[in-house]
């Protein structure tokens, strides 16, 4: 399974953001198991540059081969921090993950989710019985969902 992002547009805030794919359980899939017992033929990354015209291409911001985030039998995360600066910066990145069954054939969705974190200031006022003014930092997370059927 793979799931991938890219950034049309330098997002204003650049935090910690994540990328997981997902199955039902009843699907009935299971992880590839390494001889140390960690989840294995897993591999997400996360990469950026400074513009379409960066010198330097695409640099790696974080490469795993392990998984940040596993729910039991049912998806994979990844975490990662989107590169700040000043200016125009592109973002892209992917993460996958092998599987297995012993089913002959199947049918179930899977569930690519991007997570993005913002925040902003709420200015409050107070009148009585003495006047104020405070802000408020806001972080407000983002998730944007993309669905397909897997079929064989």
């Amino acid at each position: 399974m793979y799931g991938n992002f890219n950034w049309l547009k330098s997002p204003p805030s650049r935090w910690t953001d994540a990328l997981s794919i997902g199955w039902p359980e009843s699907a009935e899939l299971s992880f590839p198991i390494s001889s140390r017992g960690d989840i294995a033929q897993y591999e997400a990354k996360y990469l950026y540059r400074d513009g379409p015209y960066s010198a330097f291409g695409w640099q790696t911001g974080k490469s795993a081969t392990q998984p940040d985030k596993v729910a039991s039998l049912s998806g994979v995360g990844f975490r990662f921090n989107l590169k700040s600066g000043i200016g125009f910066t592109e973002h892209k990145g992917y993460v996958g993950q092998y599987l297995y069954t012993k089913k002959s054939q199947g049918l179930f969705n899977v569930l690519v989710r991007y997570g993005h974190y913002t925040i902003s200031l709420s200015p409050s006022f107070t009148v009585y019985p003495s006047v104020g003014l405070a802000v408020t930092p806001v972080l407000r997370n983002t998730t944007l969902n993309s669905y397909a059927v897997l079929s064989w």
